[in-house]
């Protein structure tokens, strides 16, 4: 146990002192699993559960060092991390703890999926959706929670209408807690839709996306980055479709949005200068290809460095492209001593 500890009756006298302690101890178990040293994180985690203030945060410690073990490959003191949390959580009623149970759960089930028990994995994300049900009604934050979690998982395994069926309650579970347009119910669309393309349906996720970015526009949220990432889906969509003028449409729309809302450093700028760039590549167009995927490697060489390999990448495109239009301009230079 670390030497931060203190004594929780002290700890009401001097309460600085112990703010102090629990934020040390939470500061260096997060550190730690970062650095993937998962001995020295288990030591300050069981210091920031015992002096965490209330539950969540003691079953965010336990969640985190849950996480942590399962990235490390000790799947015994994962699930051991996961079913301690539960303990705090399961009998409580505040809305905060019931988000964390369901969350909990999840990371369970997710445990059992990687190792390839699939069956365990779907019992405990359908009993969690049946629990939640039971408990709170089919109008509950946790009931639409628990539906996502379920749908991602049937998503993934294949079963893409029982998916696309708990991808709707999720939804109107959320129109109806928090009105028509709001940004869960969006979001979850947006997740239908990637579930569908990675599904190999694309034309359904092409109807999902045309659905989801009208609604965006109806709901006056067409200037955010989910509108951003829908169009570039739709971009990549309308490609591999061979329609590249619609999809050049897309993502110079994608572009505006992420400069408005990103500015012109961001990754996610970058990325629609690279889609865009891209495609203006494809259609014979090597010069503003050339301008925006240059755009895209100076952000990348900045944000994640020289050898990153979406900045190679880009490099090794543009100085493509830069040879390619040094030929086009021998070629037009001795075409014209010819004539």
């Amino acid at each position: 146990m670390s030497a931060c500890l203190v004594n929780l009756a002290h700890a009401q006298l001097d309460e600085p002192e112990y703010v102090k302690s629990f934020a040390s101890e939470k500061s260096e178990c997060i550190k730690k699993i970062k650095r993937n040293q998962f001995v020295e994180s288990a030591e300050h985690c069981r210091a920031w559960v015992t002096l965490a203030p209330d539950i969540l945060e003691k079953s965010e410690a336990l969640n985190l060092l849950g996480q942590a073990y399962a990235s490390a490959g000790d799947i015994e003191e994962a699930q051991a991390s996961f079913d301690e949390a539960e303990q705090y959580l399961f009998k409580q009623t505040d809305p905060g703890a019931l988000e964390k149970w369901v969350q909990t759960q999840a990371m369970r089930a997710r445990l059992a999926e990687g190792r390839d028990n699939l069956s365990t994995a779907d019992l405990i994300y359908l009993k969690t959706v049946d629990w939640v049900l039971r408990k709170q009604g089919s109008n509950h934050l946790t009931y639409a929670l628990a539906c996502e979690n379920r749908a991602a998982f049937l998503a993934r395994t294949g079963n893409m209408n029982s998916a696309t069926e708990l991808f709707i309650q999720a939804v109107s579970a959320y129109d109806t807690l928090y009105g028509p347009y709001n940004e869960r119910s969006l979001e979850t669309i947006l997740n239908l839709a990637v579930a569908q393309l990675d599904a190999k349906q694309p034309e359904k996720g092409r109807q999902t996306l045309l659905t989801l970015y009208n609604a965006m526009k109806l709901g006056k949220r067409d200037n955010t980055e989910g509108a951003a990432e829908a169009l570039t889906f739709l971009g990549n969509i309308a490609a591999e479709q061979q329609t590249p003028d619609k999809a050049l449409g897309y993502f110079q729309k994608a572009i505006e949005i992420r400069e408005n809302i990103h500015g012109k450093k961001d990754l996610r700028t970058a990325q629609s200068y690279n889609s865009a760039g891209m495609m203006f590549a494809k259609m014979g167009n090597a010069a503003a290809a050339e301008t925006l995927l240059a755009k895209a490697y100076v952000i990348r060489r900045e944000v994640l460095g020289e050898d990153e390999p979406r900045t190679i990448d880009t490099l090794t495109t543009v100085r493509a492209l830069i040879e390619v239009q040094r030929r086009q301009t021998d070629k037009t230079k001795k075409t014209g001593l010819v004539q």
